[in-house]
């Protein structure tokens, strides 16, 4: 594996772990809460996302208007048996999720969910490194590049690690900020 490919892998990990933090509720309702309901409909499993709009009417109502009124007994169903935890309330092809507010312990465990999701993510940035680093190993070794290049390649692949760790802390701070947030 070479920089770019370390790079490239670097960016991915931590795209991937912000996706994974998107969809733990914050202190404000989020449209990604329901990002990974899949609903039974048309003979296949969809997400809710692609049978209507999802919106934010206030800080605590998830609105989804769907496109088809066929599907509203299926996306309801889906969310009560979801682990949510919210009861829909059904007006025609819209349905109205009011979400309760978050307690301090559920903040708590949430924060805590946060820190271990950051943690694996920097086991996987650690991987990335350790790969790279056996390839330059075996590079040196066949004595494809010089023993400064080597240096070279290790100093530039540290920093990239360093940034893409600096990039988690980051990410999961403002996560821990929003949750904590009332």
């Amino acid at each position: 594996m070479n920089l770019e490919e370390a790079s490239d892998k670097l960016e991915k990990s931590t795209e991937f772990f912000s996706s994974e933090l998107k969809r733990l509720r914050g202190g404000r309702v989020s449209p990604s809460i329901v990002d990974d309901i899949e609903v039974e409909a048309y003979g296949d499993k969809m997400p809710i996302n692609q049978l209507g709009s999802v919106s934010v009417a206030d800080a605590s109502l998830l609105v989804i208007n769907l496109w088809d009124k066929s599907v509203v007994e299926d996306v309801r169903k889906a969310i009560e048996t979801s682990d949510l935890g919210i009861t829909p309330q059904i007006d025609g092809q819209l349905i109205r999720l009011p979400v309760p507010p978050m307690s301090q312990e559920r903040r708590e465990e949430i924060t805590k969910l946060v820190k271990v999701k950051e943690e694996e993510a920097k086991v996987v940035v650690r991987q990335i490194r350790k790969d790279c680093l056996t390839y330059y190993d075996n590079e040196q070794k066949a004595k494809s590049i010089s023993e400064d290049e080597y240096d070279r390649l290790k100093d530039q692949l540290q920093k990239l690690v360093d940034e893409a760790n600096k990039k988690l802390e980051e990410i999961a701070k403002l996560k821990e900020e929003e949750i904590m947030t009332i």
